[in-house]
């Protein structure tokens, strides 16, 4: 949603509710954008990628506010072997 300057200094409240609610409100001066107002996430609970894509304004937060790991279930390693391990062994297979 895009509102003027003006409009949002006399509205404030409103359309930092808005905000709140999930809304992206995008400020603009004489129709140049200046400023977003994105919803506040708890940054400290996001992947620092995650965290900071949703802050420079390339991804949008999901309204829903559940935990990550429902939407992306980490996979179980096989005993006693890490990562770089399992990606080493699956390069040599090439």
């Amino acid at each position: 949603m895009d509102v003027g300057i003006r409009e949002l200094k006399a509205h404030l409240s409103h359309y930092v509710k808005r905000a709140s609610q999930g809304e992206t409100i995008r400020v603009t001066d004489r129709g140049r954008t200046t400023a977003l107002l994105i919803p506040a996430t708890a940054d400290e609970e996001l992947p620092e990628g995650l965290a900071r894509a949703i802050h420079e304004g390339r991804v949008t937060p999901a309204r829903d506010r559940g935990p990550l790991a429902t939407y992306f279930p980490t996979a179980k390693l096989p005993e006693g072997q890490t990562t770089l391990q399992i990606l080493q062994d699956d390069r040599d297979d090439r």
